[in-house]
C-alpha cells in the first residue's frame, strides 16, 4: 500500500513538472502578437481647441440677487442672459411713502435747523431754558436722522447687481408683490 501511495505520488509530481516544462516551451515559441498601424501624410492646418461633451458650467463668481425688503416690485431694468455692470439698477420696488415722508423730513429740515441754531444762542445769553434748547437740538437731530434712515430704506428698496456679470434668469415680474429673501434671479 505504502509503495502505491509512493508511485502515485510521484506520477503526480512528475506529471506537473512536465506540464509545466511544456507550458513553458510553448509560450517560448508563440510569436508576439501584431498591432495594425495606418499610415498617412501630416498636412499644416489651423486647430480650434473645440471639445463637444456634456457637462455642468460654473462661474468663477455667483450670486443668488435677493431683496432685503417686502414690497410691490415698480420696475424691472433687466432680461434673463443680459450682462450687467457692478451698481447698474436691476430691480425697484415701489418706494412713494418712503419719498413722501423723505421730502416732508427735508422740507420740516430747514426750519428745524434755524430753530436750533436760534435756541443756540439765546441758551448761551441766558434767556432760554435748558430744557427748551435740548428739545430744540433733539428735534434736528432727529430729523437729520430721520432723512438718512428713509435714504437708505429707499435705497435698500432698489436692488444693483454686486459685479459685473451676467445675470441668470428672471423669477419676477413687474406688479408683483415680493417678501425678504425673494431671489430675484436663477
Amino acid at each position: 500500500m505504502l509503495l502505491v501511495a509512493l508511485l502515485l505520488f510521484g506520477s503526480v509530481i512528475g506529471f506537473n513538472l512536465i506540464k509545466q516544462r511544456e507550458i513553458a516551451k510553448y509560450m517560448a515559441n508563440m510569436p508576439e502578437p501584431e498591432f495594425p498601424v495606418t499610415v498617412i501624410d501630416a498636412k499644416a492646418g489651423s486647430w480650434v481647441p473645440v471639445i463637444d461633451a456634456i457637462g455642468f458650467i460654473e462661474p468663477n463668481q455667483g450670486v443668488m440677487i435677493s431683496t432685503e425688503a417686502s414690497g410691490i416690485i415698480d420696475d424691472i431694468d433687466f432680461e434673463s442672459g443680459a450682462i450687467v455692470k457692478a451698481g447698474q439698477k436691476l430691480i425697484a420696488l415701489d418706494s412713494d411713502v418712503e419719498n413722501a415722508n423723505l421730502q416732508s423730513s427735508q422740507a420740516r429740515l430747514p426750519a428745524a435747523k434755524s430753530k436750533y441754531i436760534r435756541y443756540q444762542g439765546l441758551y448761551k445769553k441766558g434767556s432760554i431754558s435748558k430744557e427748551s434748547y435740548d428739545d430744540a437740538e433733539a428735534s434736528y437731530f432727529s430729523l437729520v436722522a430721520d432723512i438718512k434712515s428713509l435714504k437708505a430704506t429707499i435705497d435698500r428698496r432698489t436692488i444693483k447687481a454686486p459685479f459685473d456679470g451676467v445675470v441668470g434668469l428672471r423669477n419676477i415680474f413687474l406688479g408683483q408683490y415680493i417678501q425678504p429673501g425673494t431671489d430675484v434671479d436663477a
